[in-house]
């Protein structure tokens, strides 16, 4: 038994007040038995400097005591911001009601009447030293959540809005994983969902924050100017080479370099990414000098990657390189508590942009878009967003303002007859080749506006063209 100060930290510690010195010894030595550090008190003003100095975890305070009962010491700890939280469990012979209930009132979290049942009051102590450490815990996730929140409102802007737990816990993966500064990410999710703003706000929260980031769109680079781009090229070494040119690698040296719509690199390319990743070196076209590059490489897709490795479409190795930690968004009409806080923060956006003074937005808009499955996400969301600020003609959004939202998408099918039926091309080929010859007609041949018609990749657009011959 411990009277100054506690000394084991490994340990819960708890504050025994009670003037009677028969029940410090015994409830000392019942909880030291149990793993409990104790230290002890007999008079409320020595208790109240113990509290400070000691900051236990629990305290279980005598109602009567001379000079300064157990109410009056319960008032002053839930005074002081230092010792509110402290659960506090008194021990009393009164059995009066009211004496219980001013108890409950001041603060206390339970009550252990006298004689003591040394297995009811083992079993309350453990309780609640249990909450307190569960509380403790939330407490802190909820403060590492709003802190980088907060870093990320500083650095990118309010953009990553949702109060959805998926949101809150891609937000957290974020933080984990932004001070490993070395450590290769891959963020997957559905067209739309917002995959490079998670990429620049892992690099906002990093060591990394202050050099460069740079985003690069892997499908919109040329198969004969990717080594050019990504790794530079020396004046002359190709025609069109007036100047010695710094490849991505380099620019975003010390920074981080953002891969988007990875899995669209042809298998060849592949390969040569995955050397420099491995290497940390790159060699300008033109050149055999070898630069070293140090560069956190963040790659984002909306593919199914598992599908295109069976399939041959995408090396493992460069998968593994890669996939060092994975962050998944989930589609928007898989956490649909998440619109409403977008739709007021793209409102407000918005009309300060076009100079619009609108202030609010119908409940009702809510509820019709939380019914919506949005196939765009969050993109589809911000467009539908900008189109009702510029329709709208008063200071409040309503569903009026949606003039195009279809949200029949349940639309049973069409009947059809007898005749319809038996001249039907029931042949699936036949059927889906019309189709994506219907889709690129619609698109003039943009394959990647095609490909959003049709509600596929770009590389599955690809495969159905060659297949059915539609080039």
């Amino acid at each position: 038994m411990k009277n100054q100060k506690f000394n084991d930290y490994n340990k819960q510690h708890i504050l025994i007040i009670d003037d009677e010195p028969i029940n410090l010894k015994i409830l000392s030595r019942k909880l030291e038995t149990e793993g409990y550090e104790v230290i002890v008190a007999s008079r409320g003003e020595t208790a109240l400097h113990l509290v400070k100095q000691s900051l236990p975890d629990l305290i279980l305070l005598d109602i009567m005591m001379p000079e300064m009962d157990g109410y009056e010491v319960c008032q002053k700890l839930k005074e002081s911001p230092q010792t509110v939280d402290i659960p506090l469990i008194f021990l009393t012979s009164k059995n009066n009601t009211e004496d219980v209930i001013r108890g409950f009132e001041l603060g206390a979290v339970d009550y252990v009447g006298k004689p003591f049942k040394h297995l009811e009051l083992l079993a309350r102590v453990k309780t609640h030293l249990k909450l307190r450490s569960t509380e403790n815990q939330l407490q802190k996730m909820e403060l590492n959540y709003s802190l980088i929140n907060r870093e990320l409102l500083e650095n990118i802007g309010p953009e990553i809005v949702g109060t959805s737990n998926a949101m809150q816990e891609i937000i957290n993966l974020m933080g984990k994983v932004a001070k490993y500064s070395d450590t290769s990410v891959l963020i997957t999710g559905e067209s739309g969902t917002g995959k490079e703003l998670v990429a620049r706000g892992i690099h906002a929260l990093s060591p990394r924050s202050k050099n460069y980031f740079y985003a690069v769109n892997c499908s919109a680079i040329p198969e004969s100017l990717f080594e050019s781009e990504f790794f530079g090229h020396k004046k002359g070494a190709f025609t069109g080479a007036d100047d010695n040119r710094s490849g991505m690698f380099e620019i975003a040296d010390k920074g981080t370099l953002f891969l988007d719509e990875v899995a669209d690199m042809k298998l060849e390319l592949q390969g040569k990414l995955l050397r420099v990743l491995e290497e940390k070196k790159v060699i300008r076209v033109g050149t055999h000098k070898e630069i070293p590059v140090d560069v956190r490489v963040i790659s984002a897709t909306n593919q199914d990657i598992p599908a295109l490795l069976s399939e041959k479409g995408f090396r493992l190795d460069l998968y593994h390189r890669l996939n060092t930690f994975e962050i998944n968004i989930s589609p928007l009409r898989s956490r649909p508590q998440d619109i409403p806080p977008l739709v007021e923060y793209y409102t407000k956006k918005i009309s300060y942009r076009l100079k619009k003074k609108i202030t609010a937005v119908d409940e009702k808009v809510f509820e019709i878009l939380q019914s919506y499955d949005f196939p765009g996400n969050v993109r589809e969301l911000k467009n539908f967003i900008e189109k009702a600020v510029i329709l709208c003609d008063s200071n409040k959004i309503t569903i009026n303002d949606f003039p195009n939202l279809n949200l029949h998408s349940d639309t049973p099918f069409p009947k059809l007859d007898t005749a319809s039926m038996q001249n039907a091309d029931f042949n699936l080929d036949n059927m889906e080749k019309n189709l994506v010859a219907l889709a690129l007609q619609k698109a003039e041949n943009n394959k990647s506006q095609a490909a959003q018609l049709l509600n596929i990749t770009r590389q599955a657009l690809d495969r159905r063209i060659k297949k059915y011959d539609l080039e």
